[in-house]
Parts: C-alpha cells; structure tokens; sequence
C-alpha cells in the first residue's frame, strides 16, 4: 500500500504555497497528498489512516527543544519523551538529511507509531541553506532531507505527516523548500512507473547537477515522452527559471498497468 503523505505547518504562507503546488501536481486521488494548517496540538488525528508516522526535522543529536521537534516533545510527554527518544537514537551524532525510524512503543499516541528522525542542521545556529553568494542552492537540502524520510517509511505505514522542511533554524526560503518537498512527493508516487535511470536523471537535473559521468540518454526520450516528459527541458531545468511541472511525470496511475526496472518492486 502506497503511504499517504499529510503536511502540517502553522506558517501560513507555506500551506498556502503547498496548496498552490498541489493544484499544479499530476497525482492520483488516492495517493493526492493532505494540506493541514496548525499545530500538531490542532491536528484531527481521527482523519488519517493508521498506524502512522510523523517526522522529525530537527538537530543531529536528536534533542527536542525547538521548532516542530518541541511540538513532538511536549505531544509525547515531554523530556522523560525526549529521553527515550535520544536513547533509542543511541546518544550518537546523526548526519544531516540521514533518516531514522525510531518506533515508539509505549509513547505511541493518536496513532502515530514512529517519528522519522531527519536531522535538517547539526544545531541550531548552523544553517543548512548558504546565502545568494554561497555555493550550495537551497533546495538541494530540503530535497535529500524529503527523499531521505520518505524512503525510510516503514511498510507498517500508511500515513507520513511532514512539517515544513528546513523553514527555521535551516534558514531556507519557503517557495524552494516548497518546491523541493513536492518534487520529492512526486517521484516517490512515480519511482514504479519509471526507469531508475530517468528518476535518476530528474533528481540530479532538479538538484544542479551533470548527469553526463553516469548516463547517456539514448533510448531516454521515447520513455520521457510516455510520461509527459520533454527530455530537452529536463536538460535545461533551472530551479530558479524554469517550471516545476517540467520535471514531474505525468502518470495516471489507475490507467497504468507497466511497471519498469528495479524501483516496481515497492515504493
């Protein structure tokens, strides 16, 4: 079964924007992704199919003392939470955008049986996102860290809920981190329908990167065309110019019956 995915914030522009995308994102109903805006304390639990995960964005050393990570904090039952928490992450430095299951076992509550801990900065103060002089783009961080939670979901799961990515101490702008999330959301739907090269090649063309040391392209048009795909926009994709639906593939999922290479055996 395919997890649907829920994203919560209480940043107003962001669950706009979210909404914005959404309209724009070629999804099946059933797997059309939620927009709550408000807090965990707000969220109606009752609407979500269980058992359920939530992530965790917050510092490498898994302490719960801000943002979104001090929701969960004070959701679960505050520092005696937060101390099982951080000895089921074994006490240990975690990289950034690395993700990890934790299961929750007794502090299991509104059906949610895991926290996906995603760390988006080593601490606070680090900021993941380098300013307009810096070398590293933006949503580079914010993408790794969706990629990263949504591939660690366990096969238990059938909701994620994921807060803003990277919005806070992480110091990225709303609109990348928006943009970073969805693209992410929609390969995830779409790794089954499509060859491991093309997702590969989407996710470094999205990111900045060559894709020319690991692939050539032959044969690569005719499958970007099955799925909506223009392999020369790929190409030229430019985070800041270009449109983001350029890069998702159009795939009606209740009209597809093929499935390609190694990414049809689960999702």
């Amino acid at each position: 079964m395919v997890p649907r995915i829920v994203l919560l914030d209480r940043n107003c522009e962001l669950t706009k924007l979210w909404r914005q995308v959404l309209a724009q994102i070629p999804l099946a109903s059933e797997t059309k992704p939620l927009v709550s805006e408000g807090t965990l304390q707000d969220f109606k639990f009752d609407e979500i199919a269980t058992p359920a995960a939530i992530v965790s964005p917050g510092n490498s050393l898994g302490f719960l003392g801000g943002g979104f990570d001090l929701a969960l904090r004070e959701f679960f039952g505050g520092l005696p939470f937060e101390r099982f928490f951080r000895q089921t992450l074994q006490e240990v430095y975690r990289p950034v955008m690395v993700a990890t299951p934790v299961p929750l076992q007794l502090w299991a509550k509104g059906g949610f049986e895991y926290i996906i801990h995603v760390p988006t900065v080593v601490e606070p103060s680090a900021k993941v996102c380098f300013n307009e002089e810096g070398s590293r783009p933006s949503h580079r961080p914010v993408f790794d860290a969706m990629w990263s939670a949504l591939n660690s979901i366990p096969t238990s799961v059938k909701t994620l809920v994921v807060p803003g990515l990277c919005t806070g101490y992480a110091g990225v702008p709303i609109d990348k981190s928006c943009q970073a999330m969805w693209f992410a959301i929609s390969l995830f739907y779409a790794k089954r329908y499509i060859s491991s090269r093309l997702l590969n090649v989407l996710i470094l063309r999205f990111l900045g990167y060559s894709y020319e040391a690991f692939y050539d392209l032959d044969g690569l048009e005719e499958e970007c065309h099955e799925v909506g795909l223009n392999l020369a926009q790929i190409c030229e994709f430019d985070i800041n110019e270009s449109l983001l639906t350029d890069m998702i593939p159009k795939i009606d999922i209740s009209k597809t019956s093929y499935t390609r290479g190694p990414n049809s055996s689960s999702i």
